[in-house]
């Protein structure tokens, strides 16, 4: 409910967070309409945070359109940018080509990072990165450098993990943090990291963190 999210935002400020960022509700699916309406009110009761949309179509049923988007962001000024999980590249870019430089758009998905980079996106939030961040920090570096040579190795190197991480989401990026020493304990039920990856991914998992 827009109130709830209204609420745990507001706890979230009061915490000190920087930003929110704030997935589309999922299950019974609103409208654009109601989709628009949604983040706003939940931007408005926020004035002072800055507030990134977060795209995930695969986990909440729907995309965020890009006319609310844009919508979003030429009404509510601290909506500022957006996190995108598609993995769209279509999507992607008609977001950047749509919307100002003063919206900030972030890949969620790291197989898409360095096309994302290229088209002008400002970063990436990945759940891989987690178990390569130096990784993706020499992809970016690199891009800023105008190096495309090593951009390119450098994403074809860590999106095979990313690819793995795909399978299990936040469960993968457990079981590869418990194979570089971090112990991570369980996750709560009901999920469990049981039959996450079979033996043939967690081997080459195992093979890509460690080399």
């Amino acid at each position: 409910a827009t109130s709830e999210v209204i609420s745990l935002t507001r706890d979230a400020q009061a915490a000190g967070a920087d930003a929110a960022l704030i997935i589309a509700p999922y299950y019974l699916r609103p409208s654009a309409a109601g989709l628009r309406r949604h983040f706003s009110d939940v931007a408005a009761a926020v004035p002072a945070l800055p507030i990134l949309l977060y795209n995930f179509p695969q986990l909440v049923g729907q995309i965020i359109p890009v006319e609310v988007i844009a919508g979003l962001h030429a009404t509510d000024p601290n909506i500022i940018g957006m996190k995108d999980t598609s993995g769209d590249l279509i999507y992607l870019l008609t977001v950047l080509e749509t919307l100002p430089e003063s919206f900030s758009v972030l890949a969620g998905r790291g197989t898409v990072v360095l096309p994302a980079l290229a088209a002008g996106a400002v970063g990436a939030i990945l759940a891989c990165a987690n178990l390569i961040p130096a990784q993706w920090q020499a992809v970016f570096q690199a891009v800023q450098r105008g190096d495309w040579a090593t951009a390119r190795a450098g994403q074809y190197a860590a999106q095979r993990v990313s690819r793995l991480v795909g399978k299990g989401g936040s469960l993968t990026a457990r079981v590869g943090l418990e194979l570089q020493g971090i112990p991570m304990g369980p996750p709560r039920r009901p999920l469990t990291a049981e039959g996450v990856l079979s033996e043939r991914d967690l081997d080459e998992l195992r093979e890509l963190l460690l080399a």
